[in-house]
């Protein structure tokens, strides 16, 4: 028995020692090239705006209400994020490979078959955007420590908490969207609610007349 908890007291040191870790990482980052991009704190296109533009408001109110959970099927916005995971693994590679260092992302490397990372093989083949609105750009040394964001989704959510979590940074969209969908629910409630009331007396009057 105090075998296992002093392997749950380890794990959640662990724990603790990784969360540190993070916070330094990226502190350390800022520290070096300035500002976070708003881009990347609050993208013009978030998991929230998507949600609401391909989603019905019925199930937008009950997901909000935890009676449904929220699908991503068919989101834009992570096929940008694969598209992010790949741009930044072919630079890793390439930065591997070579004594050239990558340090900053040039868009027209992504496309350009000229290009370091597609005539290197480290990209199979040109990026296709996941949307015309999609330009990729860097955060960071990307031969050190650095990130691959887009200027219309931002970066992936986990890169996109921790920056949040590091500057204190609360979401403006998201508590846009959740005032907007219970406004909308106060007033489908009291639509229903006024409905009910002009049943009961019309009801109510077509009985006394039938009294009569």
């Amino acid at each position: 028995m105090s075998h296992r908890i002093l392997l749950g007291l380890f794990f959640c040191l662990g724990l603790t020692a990784a969360g540190i870790s993070d916070t330094r990482y990226w502190k350390g980052i800022v520290e070096k090239h300035g500002p976070i991009p708003e881009a990347i704190l609050e993208p013009e296109m978030s998991f929230e705006r998507e949600y609401r533009e391909l989603y019905p408001l019925s199930e937008q109110i009950l997901t909000m209400l935890g009676l449904r959970r929220r699908a991503r099927k068919g989101s834009i916005i992570k096929n940008c994020f694969s598209n992010q995971r790949v741009i930044l693994g072919a630079i890793e590679m390439y930065n591997m490979d070579t004594n050239t260092m990558y340090y900053t992302l040039n868009p027209s490397d992504l496309a350009d078959a000229s290009s370091p990372l597609i005539k290197g093989g480290y990209l199979r083949s040109p990026i296709i955007n996941a949307d015309a609105k999609c330009v990729m750009r860097s955060y960071g040394n990307l031969a050190e420590e650095g990130v691959i964001y887009c200027e219309y989704h931002g970066a992936t959510s986990d890169i996109q908490d921790e920056l949040r979590a590091l500057v204190g940074y609360k979401s403006k969209a998201s508590s846009r969207e959740r005032i907007g969908l219970l406004i909308i629910l106060i007033v489908v409630m009291c639509s229903a609610m006024l409905l009910l009331v002009f049943r009961f007396f019309n009801s109510s009057g077509r009985t006394k007349r039938n009294v009569r």
